[in-house]
């Protein structure tokens, strides 16, 4: 995750979007809308802190880059599980 990540905060573009949710000034989960094609955005680094994963959060932020995705112009967003 080290070089994407380091790549999407090198070269950021209106196309491109990181969201940080905190709780009591503590990071609570993230998620990032990448451009992947010019019709095409992905869903990235979509993590929520286990002890919080009661609050709505897995559904708050997809939420929030799927309604941005859309705004961007582009005609599908998706996600990309990881095996690890």
């Amino acid at each position: 995750m080290p070089g994407p990540l380091a790549e999407f905060v090198c070269h950021r573009t209106d196309d491109n979007r990181l969201w940080i949710a905190e709780r009591y000034a503590t990071l609570a989960g993230c998620i990032a809308i990448v451009r992947a094609s010019p019709s095409e955005a992905q869903l990235r680094w979509f993590l929520v802190v286990p002890a919080l994963r009661s609050l709505g959060l897995g559904r708050t932020l997809p939420g929030e880059g799927i309604w941005f995705s859309g705004s961007a112009d582009t005609n599908r967003c998706f996600y990309r599980l990881s095996a690890r």
